[in-house]
Protein backbone atom coordinates (compact mmCIF):
# COMPACT_ATOMS: atom_id res chain seq x y z
CA UNK A 1 0.00 0.00 0.00
CA UNK A 2 2.82 2.32 0.83
CA UNK A 3 4.65 1.43 -2.43
CA UNK A 4 1.52 2.23 -4.42
CA UNK A 5 1.14 5.54 -2.69
CA UNK A 6 4.80 6.40 -3.39
CA UNK A 7 4.42 5.71 -7.14
CA UNK A 8 1.37 7.93 -7.35
CA UNK A 9 3.28 10.78 -5.74
CA UNK A 10 6.19 10.38 -8.21
CA UNK A 11 3.84 10.52 -11.15
CA UNK A 12 2.18 13.63 -9.81
CA UNK A 13 5.48 15.38 -9.27
CA UNK A 14 6.61 14.47 -12.81
CA UNK A 15 3.41 15.86 -14.23
CA UNK A 16 4.13 19.16 -12.52
CA UNK A 17 7.83 19.36 -13.45
CA UNK A 18 7.73 18.18 -17.17
CA UNK A 19 6.02 21.26 -18.75
CA UNK A 20 8.36 23.53 -16.83
CA UNK A 21 11.40 21.64 -18.15
CA UNK A 22 10.18 21.77 -21.74
CA UNK A 23 9.63 25.53 -21.55
CA UNK A 24 13.08 26.04 -20.13
CA UNK A 25 14.67 23.98 -22.93
CA UNK A 26 12.78 25.87 -25.58
CA UNK A 27 14.14 29.17 -24.28
CA UNK A 28 17.74 27.97 -24.64
CA UNK A 29 17.44 26.71 -28.29
CA UNK A 30 17.95 29.54 -30.97
CA UNK A 31 15.20 30.06 -33.53
CA UNK A 32 16.34 29.35 -37.14
CA UNK A 33 14.66 31.53 -39.79
CA UNK A 34 14.62 30.48 -43.48
CA UNK A 35 15.68 33.37 -45.74
CA UNK A 36 15.04 33.26 -49.48
CA UNK A 37 17.98 34.92 -51.34
CA UNK A 38 16.86 36.51 -54.62
CA UNK A 39 19.49 35.92 -57.34
CA UNK A 40 20.49 39.24 -58.86
CA UNK A 41 20.59 39.04 -62.71
CA UNK A 42 24.03 39.41 -64.26
CA UNK A 43 24.69 43.05 -65.09
CA UNK A 44 24.62 43.70 -68.84
CA UNK A 45 27.57 45.85 -69.78
CA UNK A 46 26.55 48.35 -72.39
CA UNK A 47 28.94 49.14 -75.22
CA UNK A 48 30.94 52.03 -73.98
CA UNK A 49 30.94 55.14 -76.12
CA UNK A 50 34.10 56.44 -77.69
CA UNK A 51 36.27 57.90 -74.97
CA UNK A 52 36.97 61.56 -75.20
CA UNK A 53 40.70 60.77 -75.31
CA UNK A 54 40.40 58.60 -78.47
CA UNK A 55 42.19 59.79 -81.62
CA UNK A 56 42.09 59.06 -85.34
CA UNK A 57 44.69 56.86 -87.03
CA UNK A 58 45.74 57.58 -90.63
CA UNK A 59 47.57 54.94 -92.66
CA UNK A 60 48.51 54.31 -96.28
CA UNK A 61 46.34 51.26 -96.81
CA UNK A 62 47.26 50.39 -100.41
CA UNK A 63 49.71 51.27 -103.19
CA UNK A 64 48.66 49.91 -106.59
CA UNK A 65 49.93 50.41 -110.14
CA UNK A 66 49.01 49.24 -113.63
CA UNK A 67 50.36 47.57 -115.68
CA UNK A 68 51.75 45.23 -113.06
CA UNK A 69 54.90 44.46 -115.11
CA UNK A 70 55.77 47.78 -116.78
CA UNK A 71 58.48 48.26 -119.37
CA UNK A 72 60.75 51.19 -120.17
CA UNK A 73 58.89 54.32 -121.36
CA UNK A 74 55.47 52.73 -120.79
CA UNK A 75 52.81 54.85 -119.07
CA UNK A 76 52.01 53.59 -115.57
CA UNK A 77 48.97 54.53 -113.51
CA UNK A 78 49.77 54.76 -109.79
CA UNK A 79 47.14 54.76 -107.01
CA UNK A 80 47.77 55.58 -103.35
CA UNK A 81 45.01 55.08 -100.74
CA UNK A 82 44.96 56.86 -97.37
CA UNK A 83 42.57 55.39 -94.77
CA UNK A 84 41.39 56.34 -91.29
CA UNK A 85 41.49 53.03 -89.39
CA UNK A 86 40.28 54.52 -86.10
CA UNK A 87 36.70 54.94 -84.82
CA UNK A 88 37.27 58.67 -84.50
CA UNK A 89 36.97 61.10 -87.44
CA UNK A 90 40.18 62.76 -88.54
CA UNK A 91 40.75 66.32 -89.61
CA UNK A 92 42.28 67.35 -92.93
CA UNK A 93 45.81 66.12 -93.56
CA UNK A 94 48.20 65.41 -96.45
CA UNK A 95 50.03 62.53 -98.11
CA UNK A 96 53.52 62.65 -99.62
CA UNK A 97 54.25 60.30 -102.51
CA UNK A 98 57.88 59.77 -103.49
CA UNK A 99 58.60 57.76 -106.65
CA UNK A 100 62.13 56.46 -107.02
CA UNK A 101 64.75 59.02 -106.03
CA UNK A 102 62.59 62.14 -106.34
CA UNK A 103 64.23 65.00 -104.49
CA UNK A 104 61.06 67.08 -104.19
CA UNK A 105 58.07 64.70 -104.09
CA UNK A 106 54.57 66.18 -104.23
CA UNK A 107 52.49 66.64 -101.07
CA UNK A 108 48.79 66.10 -101.76
CA UNK A 109 45.98 67.50 -99.55
CA UNK A 110 43.78 64.86 -97.95
CA UNK A 111 40.29 65.88 -96.74
CA UNK A 112 38.83 65.01 -93.34
CA UNK A 113 38.08 61.28 -93.15
CA UNK A 114 35.36 59.51 -91.20
CA UNK A 115 36.12 56.14 -89.57
CA UNK A 116 37.07 53.53 -92.23
CA UNK A 117 36.84 56.16 -94.99
CA UNK A 118 39.53 56.26 -97.70
CA UNK A 119 41.05 58.89 -99.97
CA UNK A 120 42.52 57.91 -103.37
CA UNK A 121 45.35 59.73 -105.14
CA UNK A 122 46.08 58.91 -108.81
CA UNK A 123 49.23 59.75 -110.74
CA UNK A 124 50.66 58.92 -114.20
CA UNK A 125 54.35 57.99 -114.28
CA UNK A 126 56.92 56.34 -116.57
CA UNK A 127 60.57 55.29 -116.40
CA UNK A 128 63.18 55.74 -119.14
CA UNK A 129 65.39 52.91 -117.89
CA UNK A 130 65.14 49.48 -116.34
CA UNK A 131 65.46 48.85 -112.62
CA UNK A 132 63.62 48.65 -109.30
CA UNK A 133 61.93 51.89 -108.26
CA UNK A 134 60.51 52.28 -104.73
CA UNK A 135 57.27 54.18 -104.17
CA UNK A 136 57.15 55.63 -100.65
CA UNK A 137 53.84 57.08 -99.43
CA UNK A 138 53.56 58.93 -96.10
CA UNK A 139 50.16 59.62 -94.55
CA UNK A 140 49.75 62.82 -92.51
CA UNK A 141 53.02 64.05 -94.00
CA UNK A 142 52.91 67.37 -92.12
CA UNK A 143 51.90 65.78 -88.75
CA UNK A 144 48.77 67.90 -88.74
CA UNK A 145 46.65 65.20 -87.03
CA UNK A 146 47.27 63.84 -83.51
CA UNK A 147 46.93 60.07 -83.92
CA UNK A 148 46.70 56.98 -81.73
CA UNK A 149 49.68 55.55 -83.62
CA UNK A 150 52.25 57.84 -85.22
CA UNK A 151 54.45 54.94 -86.32
CA UNK A 152 52.28 53.42 -89.05
CA UNK A 153 52.08 56.29 -91.54
CA UNK A 154 54.60 55.04 -94.11
CA UNK A 155 54.10 52.35 -96.74
CA UNK A 156 56.44 51.29 -99.57
CA UNK A 157 56.12 49.27 -102.75
CA UNK A 158 58.62 48.43 -105.48
CA UNK A 159 57.95 48.85 -109.21
CA UNK A 160 60.15 46.59 -111.31
CA UNK A 161 60.69 48.04 -114.80
CA UNK A 162 61.72 45.60 -117.53
CA UNK A 163 63.28 46.28 -120.94
CA UNK A 164 60.77 47.08 -123.63
CA UNK A 165 60.39 44.41 -126.33
CA UNK A 166 61.92 45.42 -129.63
CA UNK A 167 60.15 45.85 -132.98
CA UNK A 168 61.26 44.40 -136.31
CA UNK A 169 60.51 46.59 -139.33
CA UNK A 170 60.54 45.01 -142.76
CA UNK A 171 59.46 45.91 -146.31
CA UNK A 172 57.04 43.07 -147.06
CA UNK A 173 56.28 43.92 -150.72
CA UNK A 174 56.50 46.49 -153.49
CA UNK A 175 53.61 46.67 -155.94
CA UNK A 176 53.10 48.87 -159.00
CA UNK A 177 50.51 49.40 -161.68
CA UNK A 178 50.61 49.06 -164.63
CA UNK A 179 53.02 46.14 -164.43
CA UNK A 180 54.99 47.35 -167.45
CA UNK A 181 54.40 51.04 -168.06
CA UNK A 182 55.35 52.78 -171.28
CA UNK A 183 57.95 55.49 -171.48
CA UNK A 184 56.57 58.75 -170.04
CA UNK A 185 53.66 56.83 -168.51
CA UNK A 186 53.09 57.31 -164.82
CA UNK A 187 52.83 54.14 -162.75
CA UNK A 188 51.48 53.91 -159.20
CA UNK A 189 53.83 52.34 -156.65
CA UNK A 190 52.93 50.93 -153.22
CA UNK A 191 55.52 50.06 -150.59
CA UNK A 192 54.30 48.00 -147.60
CA UNK A 193 56.04 48.29 -144.22
CA UNK A 194 55.21 45.88 -141.39
CA UNK A 195 56.33 45.45 -137.79
CA UNK A 196 57.07 41.76 -137.23
CA UNK A 197 58.59 42.20 -133.78
CA UNK A 198 57.02 41.89 -130.30
CA UNK A 199 57.52 45.57 -129.45
CA UNK A 200 56.10 48.82 -130.81
CA UNK A 201 58.27 50.81 -133.18
CA UNK A 202 58.72 54.55 -133.01
CA UNK A 203 58.29 56.74 -136.12
CA UNK A 204 61.02 56.50 -138.75
CA UNK A 205 61.50 57.00 -142.50
CA UNK A 206 61.12 54.70 -145.47
CA UNK A 207 63.08 55.65 -148.58
CA UNK A 208 62.39 54.66 -152.20
CA UNK A 209 64.90 54.77 -155.05
CA UNK A 210 64.12 54.27 -158.73
CA UNK A 211 67.35 53.57 -160.58
CA UNK A 212 68.73 52.39 -163.93
CA UNK A 213 72.43 52.52 -164.60
CA UNK A 214 73.53 55.93 -163.31
CA UNK A 215 70.01 57.33 -163.29
CA UNK A 216 68.11 57.38 -159.97
CA UNK A 217 65.34 59.22 -158.17
CA UNK A 218 65.24 59.12 -154.40
CA UNK A 219 62.37 60.03 -152.05
CA UNK A 220 61.36 59.32 -148.45
CA UNK A 221 58.24 59.27 -146.32
CA UNK A 222 57.70 59.30 -142.54
CA UNK A 223 56.28 56.05 -141.17
CA UNK A 224 54.22 56.40 -137.97
CA UNK A 225 54.76 54.30 -134.84
CA UNK A 226 53.66 50.74 -135.55
CA UNK A 227 52.38 48.32 -132.89
CA UNK A 228 53.35 44.65 -133.23
CA UNK A 229 51.78 43.10 -136.35
CA UNK A 230 50.69 46.46 -137.78
CA UNK A 231 51.25 47.21 -141.49
CA UNK A 232 51.56 50.61 -143.15
CA UNK A 233 51.47 51.50 -146.87
CA UNK A 234 53.44 54.16 -148.69
CA UNK A 235 51.68 55.40 -151.86
CA UNK A 236 53.99 56.86 -154.50
CA UNK A 237 54.50 56.94 -158.22
CA UNK A 238 57.08 56.11 -160.86
CA UNK A 239 57.68 57.72 -164.26
CA UNK A 240 60.63 57.46 -166.60
CA UNK A 241 61.72 59.29 -169.74
CA UNK A 242 63.71 56.30 -170.93
CA UNK A 243 62.74 52.76 -171.71
CA UNK A 244 64.55 49.98 -169.90
CA UNK A 245 64.62 47.93 -166.71
CA UNK A 246 64.58 49.86 -163.47
CA UNK A 247 65.13 48.77 -159.91
CA UNK A 248 62.81 50.04 -157.22
CA UNK A 249 64.52 49.81 -153.83
CA UNK A 250 62.73 50.50 -150.56
CA UNK A 251 64.59 50.78 -147.24
CA UNK A 252 62.96 51.19 -143.84
CA UNK A 253 64.86 52.97 -141.05
CA UNK A 254 67.91 53.77 -143.15
CA UNK A 255 69.26 55.94 -140.29
CA UNK A 256 68.97 53.06 -137.74
CA UNK A 257 66.99 55.24 -135.36
CA UNK A 258 64.90 52.23 -134.25
CA UNK A 259 66.46 49.48 -132.14
CA UNK A 260 65.20 46.26 -133.77
CA UNK A 261 65.43 42.54 -133.17
CA UNK A 262 66.84 42.19 -136.70
CA UNK A 263 68.67 45.02 -138.45
CA UNK A 264 69.40 43.01 -141.62
CA UNK A 265 65.93 42.73 -143.17
CA UNK A 266 65.10 46.39 -143.80
CA UNK A 267 65.50 46.45 -147.60
CA UNK A 268 63.52 45.06 -150.52
CA UNK A 269 64.06 45.48 -154.30
CA UNK A 270 61.83 44.89 -157.30
CA UNK A 271 62.39 45.52 -160.99
CA UNK A 272 60.04 47.33 -163.31
CA UNK A 273 60.30 47.25 -167.12
CA UNK A 274 59.53 50.46 -168.99
CA UNK A 275 58.46 49.89 -172.61
CA UNK A 276 59.38 52.18 -175.47
CA UNK A 277 56.56 54.40 -176.59
CA UNK A 278 54.25 52.97 -179.23
CA UNK A 279 54.92 54.28 -182.78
Amino acid sequence: MQRKLRNVMIIAIAAVLLPWSLNAWAKDVPTVKMKTIAKTPARVTKAAGTPKSAKPDLVVSTINFSPGSPVVDAEITLWVFVKNVSQVPSGASSVKVRVGGESNPPVIPVPALNPSQQFKYTKKISFNRTGNFIVTATADAANAVAETNEGNNIKKRTIRVKPAPKPDLVITKINFSPGSPAQHEQAKVWVFVKNLGPGESKPCYVSKTNSMNNYSIWSKRLVPALPPGKEWRYDGYFISNMAGTYTIRAVIDRQNSVDETNENNNMLERQIVVRPPAN
